[in-house]
């Protein structure tokens, strides 16, 4: 530091420029408490929080101590504020504040009984209790080399179930044995997962160098008011030779972020997405690839082209440090009644990775539920007049589309004696139960009429006005 500069004085305020530099732009020197671009004793605050920096979350129900700072050494007393209303009692440069009710706030800070004060803003948004929460992962490759060169390795932060609502997490690095600075370059800082987000990467530099060293390691911690976690991540010398395994794939189905038991899942009324995700059981420490293909298991009259779009293959590629790949593929929703699906999804040549079965190539099959009811076979009129010695046919049409073949039963039953309106003989008939067979077709319309013939006998015993009732029951 120029001593000559340190003993100016500019303003004549008896502060030197290097601690009051209100007459020039910011100085390095000054402290700034509240990251306003001016240093304290020039800002138009009194006072300033520090707890929290950044917007803050937090469930509804809970309390949270909020902490401030005098920045100017003033006299008045300090004030804090909700929604730009005072909080009573709360003149002191902490507050501990519960919040009841969901919603948007702002929490402010000013002096007490000074006009024209400027407060000192923070927003909190309060979110529901009931919300899922998750816990962090934290993967990074156990062992790398050295080097003689500088290198990068990525350290992957994972959360457990994806959120509707942001989560921040503050990460550093911390020496065991080695460094800082002189075997890796450390870091540290925030990151915020943002909704339905899952992945974040931290890149960490090696340092790389020719001198035969010992190995070392060092700490990565991430953490929040809820969650904390870290890893440990040892740099091997270059004289010791490191066999690192190949990584195993392992394979799941997500509906929504949600994994799928038995990969198994529901069609729907429309289209949707289902992601299918391989995920390394440990960094792969060179880039790997994987092949995918998707091969239809065909069911009965039903092919997978009605529920699957396709073609779906292509490859995968992993890079150093990675653990995860995804692809999607789309789900055709119908209200069509029809046979649940297979498809399976073959997975093949994989390089510098590996099966959980030692093989070259793994299947899984995925099936799709059907959830469209059974159409239904009715009468299209609900009452039929004939003579008898005639042949009468009778319609009879679907309720919905079907991909299947449906058969039904007709039964006739007598109606319940009238005095004006005696029951029909089954004796009328020709038949007493009729079976009716509607044929799979890929061109099936629920709105084709489908004919029955009955045959009504001719009865010597002049009778008139005979009734029956016909029951369908569909196979």
């Amino acid at each position: 530091m120029n001593n000559s500069n340190a003993q100016n004085d500019s303003d004549k305020d008896n502060i030197s420029d290097t601690i009051d530099n209100c007459p020039f732009a910011k100085n390095p020197d000054q402290l700034d408490s509240d990251n306003d671009g001016i240093g304290d004793k020039c800002s138009s605050y009194e006072f300033a929080i520090i707890n929290p920096r950044t917007k803050l979350y937090i469930f509804q129900g809970e309390a949270f101590t909020f902490e401030a700072i005098n920045l100017d050494n003033s006299q008045f007393r300090p004030q804090w504020y909700i929604d730009n209303k005072p909080i009573p009692n709360s003149n002191s440069l902490e507050l501990k504040y519960y919040f009841t009710d969901k919603g948007k706030y702002t929490i402010s800070i000013g002096a007490k009984g000074e006009e024209g004060l400027k407060l000192n803003s923070i927003p909190i948004e309060v979110i529901d209790k009931q919300l899922k929460t998750a816990t962090l992962n934290i993967y990074a490759q156990p062992k790398v080399k050295e080097g003689e060169n500088n290198h990068t390795i990525l350290v992957e932060l994972e959360l457990s179930t994806p959120l509707s609502y942001p989560v921040e997490y503050r990460y550093e690095t911390k020496d065991n044995n080695t460094l800082e600075d002189d075997d890796y370059l450390g870091v540290s800082g925030t990151v915020t997962f943002q909704p339905k987000e899952l992945r974040k990467f931290i890149p960490i530099t090696i340092i790389g160098d020719t001198d035969d060293e010992n190995n070392e390691s060092f700490v990565f911690k991430a953490q929040n008011d809820k969650d904390k976690n870290q890893t440990t991540i040892t740099i091997i010398d270059d004289d010791t030779e490191v066999v690192v395994p190949d990584p195993v794939a392992n394979i799941s189905i997500l509906k929504e972020g949600v994994e799928q038991s038995n990969f198994e899942i529901i069609e729907e009324n429309i289209d949707n997405n289902i992601t299918v995700r391989v995920s390394l059981g440990s960094p792969i420490t060179k880039t790997g690839t994987l092949h995918y293909e998707l091969k239809p298991i065909i069911p009965l009259n039903n092919s997978y082209n009605s529920m699957v779009k396709t073609p779906i293959n292509g490859d995968l590629t992993f890079e150093i440090g990675e653990r995860s790949k995804e692809f999607n593929i789309t789900i055709i929703g119908d209200m069509i009644n029809e046979y649940d699906n297979n498809f399976t999804i073959e997975f093949s040549n994989p390089v510098n990775l590996k099966f959980d079965n030692a093989q070259n190539s793994k299947d899984i099959t995925v099936m799709i539920k059907d959830d469209d009811p059974l159409p239904v076979i009715g009468f299209m009129k609900s009452r039929y007049d004939t003579t008898e010695g005639q042949q009468y046919q009778i319609m009879l049409q679907l309720s919905s589309e079907s991909y299947k073949t449906v058969e039904a039963n007709i039964t006739l039953n007598p109606k319940s004696s009238a005095e004006d309106s005696p029951d029909m003989d089954i004796d009328d008939f020709n038949l007493s139960t009729y079976h009716i067979t509607i044929p799979f077709s890929n061109n099936i319309n629920h709105n084709t009429m489908y004919i029955l013939d009955i045959n009504i006998s001719s009865n010597p015993d002049n009778s008139n006005g005979e009734e029956a009732i016909f029951d369908i029951n569909t196979t």
